[in-house]
């Protein structure tokens, strides 16, 4: 892997971890493309995730610098009642989003190879990236919902988490599937897509971690660690673009239009992977 191939892997994957595309299957197909074998760059796709956790943080830092003060404040006495709304408001996101991550984290664990070997089948990738695309088309029939954290309930959390577990499959989009489910049920347009942000904080340091003892066995020369935090940088710049524009995107009811794009990626990539190209 050259400087050129991080780069752009790198921007694939931030673009694409947040917009509902599926970033999973476009690092396979481009790693493909290069000739990479994406079973052996799973290091490297963890540094990529960990670039758009940075950007998801940046971004949404206001959110979770209101989490973080309501689980550290203690002591009521000094409150007024709009304050002590806000601190369980989101001391409950906070649950919430832990309930949330369940899930996707239980599946991943024990799934974990069985999903590794599925991203090694760029057609498997192809038509679970066409299923993405009827995931999105739903949302043209969703899009009046009211509800946001101060009643967001376990049903909703819980259909969401196992929305994001679904996405475990390489071409179902993480984004896509967890923003269609809060959609569904009524979410609030620019909510649902914050708490799919959100939620993808602890699924990514998951996935992290558990690579971790990889990376330090990984014994890799100074020159492929730079290339690795080239794409590292390139993934968090274009997350938080997508991130920006996805939010403004979803606020006019236009998620939708993302599934002709699943859709010609998914069938483009099935007919050359059936011509031999």
């Amino acid at each position: 892997m050259n400087f050129f191939q991080s780069i752009i892997l790198g921007l694939a994957q931030g673009l694409t971890e947040f917009l509902p595309v599926s970033s999973s299957a476009h690092l396979v197909f481009i790693q493909t493309f290069f000739g990479l074998n994406p079973s052996e760059m799973i290091s490297f796709d963890v540094f990529l995730h960990f670039g758009t956790l940075l950007a998801v943080v940046v971004v949404l830092r206001e959110y979770l610098m209101r989490i973080t003060k309501a689980i550290f404040s203690f002591g009521n006495s000094n409150r007024t009642q709009e304050q002590l709304e806000e601190r369980r408001t989101y001391i409950k996101l906070f649950w919430m989003l832990i309930i949330g991550t369940l899930p996707a984290g239980i599946i991943g664990v024990v799934f974990k190879s069985k999903f590794e070997e599925i991203f090694s089948s760029t057609y498997a990738v192809a038509v679970f990236l066409i299923i993405t695309g009827f995931i999105l088309w739903i949302t043209k029939y969703f899009y009046n919902g009211d509800r946001k954290e101060n009643n967001l309930n376990l049903k909703q959390t819980l259909l969401i988490g196992f929305a994001q577990a679904f996405a475990i499959f390489p071409g179902i989009s993480r984004s896509g599937s967890t923003i269609t489910a809060g959609l569904v049920q009524k979410l609030d347009k620019k909510f649902s897509a914050e708490f799919s942000f959100l939620l993808s904080i602890p699924v990514i340091l998951g996935a992290t971690v558990l690579e971790v003892k990889h990376i330090i066995n990984l014994n890799a020369p100074q020159l492929l660690l730079i290339k690795f935090l080239t794409g590292t940088i390139a993934a968090f710049l274009s997350g938080w673009i997508a991130i920006k524009f996805l939010i403004k995107f979803i606020e006019r009811n236009k998620l939708y239009l993302f599934s002709y794009y699943c859709w010609f990626i998914g069938i483009l990539v099935i007919i050359l992977k059936h011509s031999g190209i």
